[in-house]
Formats: C-alpha cells, sequence, structure tokens
C-alpha cells in the first residue's frame, strides 16, 4: 500500500511497511499463445499488453491443413458479428478472425521467418486465406 506523505518534494510516496512487494510472474511462451474462446475485447486487450515483445501468437491453419506460426501486434475492435471461434476471414484488404463473440480485424501480423508487415501487405502475398482458421 502506497501512503502519501508530506514533504516539500512533489510526489513524493513512501511504501507501507505492512505490505511486501511481489514480484510480476514470468511470461514464457506458452503464456503468449491468443485463446480465441475469449471475448473480442479480451483478446484485445491480450494482444496490446504482449506488443512489441515479447509478442502474442496463434497457429494458422490453412484450408490444406499447412500450420504456420503467426505473432499478431495489433488488432482493431470492431462491431462486426462473429462467424465461429477462429474463424478467418477477408473483407477487401482487411482481415479479420472471430473470437468468442465478435470480429477482430488484425491490423500488424508477422509470419514464422519474415517481416513484421501490415494485414493488407499479408493479403497480397496470402491469396488462399479465406477460409483458413486460427487455432
Amino acid at each position: 500500500m502506497v501512503i502519501p506523505t508530506p514533504s516539500p518534494k512533489k510526489n513524493h510516496y513512501q511504501l507501507s511497511t505492512s505490505e511486501a512487494l511481489k514480484s510480476a510472474p514470468k511470461i514464457f511462451k506458452e503464456t503468449c499463445e491468443i485463446d480465441w474462446s475469449k471475448t473480442a475485447k479480451q483478446v484485445y486487450d491480450f494482444v496490446r499488453g504482449l506488443s512489441p515483445y515479447p509478442g502474442a501468437w496463434t497457429t494458422l491453419v490453412t484450408p490444406d491443413g499447412k500450420e504456420t506460426v503467426l505473432k499478431i501486434f495489433k488488432t482493431r475492435k470492431t462491431d462486426k458479428a462473429g462467424q465461429g471461434q477462429g474463424t478467418v476471414s477477408v473483407d477487401g484488404k482487411a482481415l479479420y478472425v472471430s473470437a468468442s463473440d465478435r470480429m477482430l480485424e488484425i491490423a500488424e501480423l508477422q509470419l514464422a521467418g519474415k517481416k513484421r508487415m501490415t494485414a493488407r501487405d499479408f493479403l497480397n502475398g496470402m491469396k488462399q486465406i479465406e477460409n483458413s482458421r486460427v487455432k
């Protein structure tokens, strides 16, 4: 508990002796995986909290069954209704992934072994992404 103490210095705070300081839990790769069964707001906050390092990630499964790790750095909340959790859809040059309640727009991402890029650049290179899923 932090207790303000009167002092000639501004913003001088002193820790109460009744509480011990605790260190933050360590972040591992497994804890950075996105759980698409959560709400869009929870996924949005999760990605924001882990960007840029260590970065939230998910596995992209293409229609032919190929799995690729996909790091997601920036998302945007939308009002579009979800189409089943983990469903990937494309609308023009925007990439959307469905969380448990609604869609999230993916703004910046990185394929394994590639550079960080915008979703528009990603869609220019990946033509058959429409029927893909994330898990």
